[in-house]
């Protein structure tokens, strides 16, 4: 499997070239469970990108409503991301139906490299909010990795028996990628399709089909003593996390807002709380987004999407407003 070389595909863009111009959306199969997320790349707001399990990763055009380039994956697409801070790169991070993570450039249009490091496909994909160049991936085969995309193979494997206190020693077995892979590290007891770094970049959570919720210092890659109770991962690939501050004047803090079956639940960060859980869909919640700007600040507004095809928006904890589409 591979990334193709991008083309041009709005109509501005193949009329420069001579290229005959039209405007389809993606191909999308009857058998196709949903697709993933659409994710904005911060430096443009005019612009951005979606993907589906015909393979198609297309940037879109958001003032002309029309593709500007495309790049074919062969095989489902199941998590794509970009960086909310980069400034340096226009990366997108795209996990599939490949056992490695694809990288394609928006800026460049140009092929990028693969990162290998799991054996099964690829669930999930997150940049950090702290760091422009690190990455967390997640997949089928229980493993979460860490990756810096300047060098060559994983930073961190991300291992249950690599443990420690926050600002502790890790505990347990031998640290680091070497030994992990020794030991063949897994995140998880099942597949890994949710990710999700704090507001700061400096831990990620992860989320497994064995309904755990796991937290990690994204520095050294060790496993945090957070506890998160009645977690519930339903979803069959990618799930979408999010996070942002929540609470009064003085009060503030990180919170995770995390779909579980029918239910969004919401977790203090730190603490692994449950805080409330977020009623308003009848089937099962696959993907919580925050509104533009919210990014590591106090969210005005989530929006939420369901297998019952409609979105529900949630202002200050509470479920409002429900539209259909």
């Amino acid at each position: 499997m591979g990334c193709a070389a991008a083309r041009p595909s709005s109509r501005a863009a193949r009329g420069a070239l001579g290229v005959p111009a039209h405007a389809a959306s993606h191909r999308v199969y009857a058998r196709r469970v949903a697709s993933p997320p659409r994710r904005r790349y911060p430096p443009d707001p005019g612009l951005f990108v979606t993907a589906a399990y015909d393979g198609l990763v297309r940037a879109w055009d958001a003032d002309a409503l029309q593709p500007a380039l495309d790049f074919e994956l062969h095989g489902r697409v199941y998590a794509l991301h970009l960086s909310p801070v980069a400034s340096s790169h226009g990366l997108v991070a795209v996990g599939s139906e490949e056992s490695a993570v694809r990288l394609c450039d928006l800026r460049s249009g140009a092929r990028t490299h693969l990162l290998h490091g799991h054996s099964a496909p690829v669930w999930a994909v997150q940049w950090s909010t702290g760091r422009e160049h690190v990455l967390a991936s997640g997949s089928r085969d229980g493993r979460a990795l860490m990756w810096d995309v300047r060098r060559p193979g994983a930073v961190h494997a991300l291992d249950r028996a690599h443990a420690g206190a926050r600002g502790g020693r890790a505990e347990g077995g031998e640290g680091g990628v070497a030994g992990a892979q020794r030991r063949r590290a897994s995140a998880h007891d099942g597949g890994v399709n949710g990710l999700l770094f704090s507001p700061d970049g400096s831990e990620l959570l992860t989320f497994g089909k064995d309904d755990r919720l796991r937290l990690w210092d994204a520095e050294s890659g060790r496993l945090l003593h957070v506890s998160y109770e009645g977690a519930a991962n339903a979803a069959p690939r990618n799930i979408t996390l999010a996070a942002t501050a929540c609470g009064g004047p003085g009060t503030a803090h990180a919170c995770a807002y995390v779909p579980c079956g029918r239910l969004l639940h919401v977790y203090e960060w730190a603490t692994g709380a449950l805080v409330s859980r977020l009623r308003g869909h009848f089937e099962r919640v696959n993907a919580v987004a925050l509104a533009d700007g919210a990014v590591g600040g106090a969210a005005e507004l989530l929006l939420s999407a369901s297998d019952d095809a409609s979105t529900v928006s949630y202002t200050h904890l509470r479920a409002h407003e429900t539209d259909s589409y």
